[in-house]
């Protein structure tokens, strides 16, 4: 049984501003997306984006190459937690 006071932690995996790429094929990805560009679909079949992504091709491949670029290094850690931490609006 769980106790009572068990809650779950404020961390970059429940922050509004983090991007989560989970597809149960591929390790879990986290992003800070604080001031980044667009970001493109992430052809997750799981997160809806796939069939979407395809329909203007030139313009994915042209966000995909800006997202890679920024993205790098950018990596945060599930349980990280920064002073711009804002609840995900999904989250209860």
């Amino acid at each position: 049984m769980i106790p009572n006071t068990y809650r779950r932690q404020n961390g970059c995996y429940n922050c509004e501003k983090c991007f989560i790429k989970s597809e149960y094929d591929d390790e879990n990805l986290y992003y800070c997306t604080m001031n980044a560009p667009k970001r493109p679909p992430c052809m997750s079949v799981l997160m809806d984006e796939y069939e979407s992504s395809l329909k203007d091709e030139k313009k994915f491949h042209d966000m995909y190459e800006e997202w890679e670029v920024w993205v790098k290094d950018r990596n945060v850690s599930a349980w990280g937690i920064c002073d711009s931490w804002e609840k995900r609006k999904e989250e209860s």
